[in-house]
């Protein structure tokens, strides 16, 4: 614990393969969200174990802790490395990425059904949707039909056949053609030098003896570490002291009631946003034209909200 008796990781930069910060002494990197607890009545869930105790010097109060997290930011980087325009145009049009491929992946379904253009009214929705997301979390690291299949069966409880699941992966690979192709180019790199360049330019190398199937996963999640690492230091800087955790693709913070005032949570979410389109700004091939992917980042409370007795 730190002088003021809360308990604290110590980030090391050189723990994993990928360049994703890993910690020790205590492990609160996997602290899970309330969707992943068991349903048990009177089940406590682990996030409201947090309670905010400590109050601001200036007296306005309990600091409150807040969560700042980048939606779907893997695939947001994937879609800009792979320079993937469907998915993109999804995301101009506000959709997040599951929908985009739900829309594509299902259209002929949406069409006959009569309703296209009014999808998410249609009654198998929910279920296209939860299909179209574990293909876009599998797929794009190299997941192959059995894997899927399994991840379909755990988030949903329907056990589909494989040929079945075989053609959704199919649609999806039609859907998104351009991240199936950045999937083959980055193994091929690695298996022909031995490692993948980062956003930064920092290399992830793979030893003789690891499978290069993962390497797109890699340059994806690799990059996404190097830059939370820029946007932790920038928000320590503007908010010193107030940065408790990162996890992976989001940060917690402690911050007071003038700080929040003032608009410190918008400013946060600004910070997250812009460094991560910033940093996948590039020139695409199809129209030789710099293209932003835009990426956000969303606030909200963390723990419980009131004071410990």
């Amino acid at each position: 614990a730190g002088p003021d008796g809360r308990l604290r990781t110590n980030h090391k930069q050189n723990g994993t393969v990928s360049g994703r910060l890993s910690v020790e002494r205590i492990q609160l990197q996997a602290i899970p969200q309330p969707y992943q607890m068991p349903k048990v009545d009177g089940l406590v869930g682990v996030r409201d174990l947090f309670i905010e105790t400590e109050k601001c010097s200036c007296g306005c109060g309990v600091l409150e802790m807040w969560e700042f997290d980048v939606s779907q930011a893997e695939i947001r980087i994937a879609t800009a490395r792979a320079q993937c325009r469907p998915m993109l145009e999804g995301f101009y049009r506000g959709d997040d990425s599951h929908s985009i491929a739900c829309r594509l992946m299902f259209g002929a379904v949406f069409d006959k059904d009569g309703f296209g253009g009014n999808e998410e009214a249609h009654p198998d929705w929910d279920e296209f949707r939860q299909v179209s997301k574990r293909c876009n979390l599998g797929i794009l690291y190299g997941a192959g039909v059995k894997i899927i299949r399994e991840q379909i069966m755990k988030f949903t409880g329907v056990v589909y056949p494989m040929r079945q699941v075989g053609i959704w992966v199919n649609q999806w690979n039609e859907a998104f053609p351009q991240m199936g192709e950045r999937l083959e180019l980055m193994s091929r790199m690695a298996q022909r030098q031995g490692f993948v360049k980062l956003i930064n330019g920092r290399q992830r190398w793979f030893s003789p003896y690891e499978d290069v199937h993962k390497a797109f996963n890699q340059e994806v999640q690799g990059s996404l570490a190097e830059v939370m690492k820029e946007i932790m230091i920038e928000v320590e800087n503007e908010f010193p002291n107030a940065l408790l955790l990162q996890i992976h693709d989001s940060i917690i913070l402690r911050l007071s009631r003038c700080q929040l005032a003032a608009g410190a949570a918008d400013r946060v979410s600004k910070i997250m946003a812009t460094r991560f389109e910033d940093a996948f700004v590039s020139r695409w091939k199809d129209s030789g034209k710099l293209v932003r992917v835009p990426f956000r980042s969303d606030a909200k409370r963390f723990g419980r909200k009131e004071i410990a007795a």
